[in-house]
């Protein structure tokens, strides 16, 4: 655990001297940055400017959100949202439209354009962008994936369509997680029986086949940030697998860890395969697993429980995250999720079902929320360049949360 802190204290820039933004950059056009004979602060090579990433991330982290915009968008519930190059924001709405906003100036977002789904009366469960953001794909109830170019959503003719194998009579499961992976030449779509599905994506006639991953349903399934052949999967069987896509088929995960008393709905990785953090089924846990020392138990976790606002440190090396909430509301987190690289991973953001948004911050051990009376939000999106959240609520409105000097 303290090896987890000391290296996104390095990473996020926590560790740095504090200093005026103006003398950094003075520093910086003189080129008086030397490096600092210090054993936290990560050595990376940064042939563009002075600025080591630990620095960008110092600065970055210097203007945490501390304002809200709220766009109207639809009178239907908003379900998911990212961003894409170029300053925009997809959504997907609660009747299958799909739209694309452009950030103003104001923080607000402007509605680009909208398009109804091909598969506008099939329920979606999961849909994702690429690495690079060019490309999107999502699945249904039904068993299908589509998987299209943005600029070609307006030409559903033209989208890829495969079919998945479908629940049988004793399997509940349905095809709910899809995942690019870094290089966006390989899709990883959750079927049943414990089957996952691989697609090759990057030639004309899509290479395809599946394998028994797990013995059990399949929950969750990610892919690394900085390693093509590498992906994650997890089942209701609680264990959470490794994989090699350049190894024989898949058959054999390269890493395997168990967590008997809850299973893992969602996983999310760094941008340098160190560390991975996943979220429970319908539960207020959120673990941090090292990649590097397998382990059955993780030696990070964020659990929320009803009582007063506190952070404690257990003997056992867990960190508890305690929120006042009354014991008659049943809360569970949606998607915990890394900030960007920009801000060295410092944080930790997760929506949960009773509409806030926490930040838990790595290095300090503070925990945020923000919430909007009368609103619930479903899914947020942090920014990849700017200190900036953007959040879907259940009322169908954007909440943009940003920073603004006082």
């Amino acid at each position: 655990m303290e090896d987890f802190k000391r290296w996104m204290t390095a990473e996020s820039g926590a560790s740095l001297p504090k200093m005026q933004i103006g003398k950094m950059m003075r520093n910086r056009e003189m080129g008086q940055y030397r490096k600092q004979p210090s054993r936290q602060e990560p050595f990376i090579s940064n042939k563009w400017s002075n600025f080591t990433p630990s620095r960008k991330a110092n600065l970055a982290n210097r203007f945490f959100p501390n304002r809200d915009e709220t766009t109207r968008v639809t009178s239907v519930a908003l379900l998911r949202c990212f961003h894409l190059p170029n300053e925009r924001l997809f959504t997907l709405s609660q009747d299958n439209i799909l739209r694309f906003h452009m950030r103003q100036k104001s923080q607000r977002y402007r509605l680009l354009n909208s398009y109804n789904a091909p598969s506008r009366y099939r329920i979606i469960t999961d849909i994702t962008r690429s690495t690079k953001g060019d490309h999107l794909a999502y699945t249904t109830l039904d068993s299908y994936l589509y998987y299209f170019h943005v600029n070609r959503i307006n030409e559903p003719m033209r989208w890829n369509l495969f079919h998945l194998v479908q629940p049988n009579a004793f399997s509940w499961n349905i095809c709910s997680n899809v995942s690019f992976n870094m290089e966006d030449n390989y899709l990883f779509v959750v079927e049943s029986g414990g089957q996952l599905g691989v697609i090759r994506i990057d030639i004309p006639r899509h290479h395809r086949f599946s394998f028994n991953a797990h013995r059990k349903d399949i929950l969750a399934v990610g892919s690394s940030k900085c390693n093509p052949g590498i992906f994650y999967t997890a089942a209701s069987d609680g264990l959470w697998k490794v994989w090699d896509n350049r190894s024989s088929r898949n058959v054999y995960p390269v890493q395997l860890s168990f967590t008997p008393s809850y299973n893992i709905a969602h996983i999310d990785s760094d941008s340098q395969d160190k560390y991975i953090v996943t979220t429970s089924c319908c539960g207020t846990r959120i673990d941090v697993w090292d990649l590097r020392f397998p382990a059955n138990e993780p030696f990070e976790n964020y659990q929320q429980q009803n009582v007063r606002e506190a952070i404690s440190i257990l003997s056992s090396g867990h960190i508890s995250i305690k929120t006042g909430r009354r014991r008659d509301e049943e809360e569970f987190f949606l998607r915990a999720k890394f900030s960007p690289q920009i801000t060295g991973h410092r944080y930790i953001y997760v929506t949960s079902s009773i509409g806030y948004l926490y930040i838990f911050d790595i290095v300090t051990g503070e925990v945020r929320s923000f919430h909007q009376q009368g609103t619930l939000i479903y899914n947020s999106s942090w920014h990849p360049d700017n200190s900036e959240i953007s959040c879907v609520t259940l009322s169908g409105a954007i909440i943009t949360y940003y920073h603004r000097e006082e």
